[in-house]
């Protein structure tokens, strides 16, 4: 059995939707029988670290030179995952990608040499532990 925990800057009212697309992905990945079983379950009653909660909240204000929204919190967010058929590594990697904007990569790889060019800011400035 893996846990991958994610902490999540995010506005509340958002909170339960990402938990959704988590569990989307976990289903997803039984049915393609990457895994034999996964899950996602939101946490609100974990506590975080201060560092971790002011270096989330340091990230939003250097990306979006704004404070973070008061109707925002930090969220945990377990994913558990039984029979990996693969990297628990690649995968939190991959469910990270819910958490950045999508970017539209050029085809040409000498373009992707300049990879700064195309980063985005998250979405939601996020924090990741794996254990395996």
């Amino acid at each position: 059995m893996s846990k991958i925990c994610f902490d999540v800057l995010v506005l509340h009212a958002a909170a339960p939707t990402l938990e959704a697309t988590f569990n989307r992905a976990c289903q997803k990945l039984v049915q393609m029988q990457k895994a034999n079983s996964a899950s996602c379950v939101m946490q609100t009653d974990v506590d975080i670290p201060a560092e971790r909660i002011a270096g989330l909240k340091d990230t939003y204000r250097s990306q979006h030179e704004e404070e973070a929204p008061i109707d925002s919190g930090i969220y945990r967010y377990e994913i558990t995952v039984i029979g990996l058929k693969g990297s628990v590594n690649g995968l939190a990697m991959a469910l990270a990608g819910f958490l950045v904007p999508k970017v539209e990569l050029p085809a040409d790889r000498l373009a992707l040499i300049q990879e700064a060019k195309y980063e985005q800011n998250a979405t939601y400035p996020w924090a990741v532990e794996v254990f395996k």
